[in-house]
């Protein structure tokens, strides 16, 4: 009976319950590239521990699973007491024209994300392609990346968010345009800090790592930062990285909020500035006044220079058009034998090229006998694989994308 007992222990993970053990095993499957094991683990947890939310909208994206990600990520009770915004004589620009025109001021362009946005690495791309700066630093990159940028493109050592094929993306083409990847995250957190002092510690870290591996060594060359959330801010309550950079090396950052101005799961968690533009955004935009300033609304309202909208998703195919980056990848309709048999399968399309512990350029959930979205690539080659519940992988195709 004690055998039997063990035996089930090891067998039925699922009844592992605390929250901490729930997470730790989706951790070990997203380690092993077990994606949709992960993932259910996940959704599994949610249900029985409701504080599992973010990590849920966080690994979202990894699954291509961009409205759970936006639906985990607001809070249950949807926030209806927020000012309203007056937008009277504000433009609308493009918000890459904007960036474009302002960085040729700046030495250091900030640009963060929401951690459950596979949109804002999307977007970064974009700004990555506009702007062509010789160096990238990244808070996901982990000290694995200088090894990993020899080979050319983003693997799973390279940092967590990067598992999102969206980021991976961002990082391969920033590679393609000659940037070199900078880490800079904090390496050890010291022990039994309170959350300031944490936050305080990690910024400085931060802060004092780009002036090492980046400032003192690159003088004068043209750097993009990619961060999440706060780390973007110049002032406030706290000294975010942003701040402490420009305090140590007396530089100007161009400091970017692409958070904010974006779609909600309910209208009520949006911000009035968003409700007042979202039926008409087709694109990012940044708004302008007569003075060419650029007014920031929410949390970063005097703490960034500017503040992008992004148009909330319309799906074409099953999938939101901003995943197309503007012609960049292309629809890819699934097969009916691509299909499970049963169940639910995640399908990955990666490079034919990268071997080494490659990420998909792209990852689609599909269901037996259900009718599935399309595969969004860019031209190249492709080897299909289709993962069962179990991390199990099968070679599908091959696919040439013109």
């Amino acid at each position: 009976m004690r055998n039997l007992a063990a035996l089930l222990l090891l067998t039925l993970p699922a009844l592992a319950q605390s929250r901490a053990e729930i997470s730790q095993a989706a951790y070990r499957e997203r380690s092993a590239g077990h994606y949709l094991k992960a993932w259910n683990l996940l959704l599994e947890g949610v249900r029985k521990f409701p504080d599992l939310r973010s990590e849920v909208s966080q690994f979202a994206p990894f699954v291509g699973a961009y409205r759970e990600a936006i639906l985990y990520n607001d809070p249950v009770q949807p926030n209806s007491h927020r000012p309203a915004a007056d937008l009277t004589g504000l433009r609308q620009r493009d918000a890459l024209d904007v960036i474009a025109e302002e960085a040729q001021k700046h030495q250091i362009v900030i640009l963060n994300e929401a951690h459950y946005s596979s949109q804002s690495r999307a977007f970064a791309q974009l700004v990555a392609e506009r702007l062509k700066f010789p160096l990238l630093a990244a808070e996901t990159f982990s000290g694995d990346i200088f090894a990993i940028h020899e080979y050319g493109y983003p693997n799973r050592r390279a940092g967590y968010y990067l598992i999102d094929p969206f980021f991976a993306d961002f990082v391969r083409r920033s590679f393609q345009l000659g940037y070199r990847p900078i880490n800079y995250e904090q390496e050890e957190s010291p022990p039994n800090q309170s959350v300031d002092e944490s936050i305080n510690s990690r910024e400085e870290a931060q802060a004092n790592h780009l002036m090492d591996r980046v400032l003192k060594r690159h003088p004068g060359q043209k750097l993009l930062i990619y961060v999440g959330y706060s780390h973007a801010t110049e002032s406030g309550r706290l000294e975010w990285m942003a701040a402490r950079l420009a305090r140590k090396s007396g530089l100007d950052p161009l400091t970017i909020d692409q958070t904010t101005l974006v779609e909600h799961s309910h209208p009520d968690n949006e911000y009035p500035a968003y409700k007042a533009l979202r039926a008409n955004l087709e694109k990012p935009i940044i708004l302008e006044d007569d003075q060419q300033k650029h007014p920031v609304y929410g949390p970063y309202e005097g703490q960034v220079d500017l503040q992008v909208a992004h148009p909330p998703s319309r799906e074409v195919n099953g999938r939101p058009q901003w995943m197309r980056l503007n012609g960049y990848r292309q629809d890819v309709p699934v097969k009916p034998e691509w299909l499970p048999q049963k169940g639910t399968a995640l399908l990955q399309a990666y490079q034919e090229d990268e071997t080494v512990n490659p990420i998909a350029l792209d990852r689609l959930l599909v269901q037996a006998g259900t009718p599935a979205a399309v595969l969004l690539l860019p031209p190249g080659r492709y080897r299909l694989t289709r993962q069962d519940s179990e991390g199990r992988e099968e070679a599908l195709e091959r696919l040439d994308i013109i």
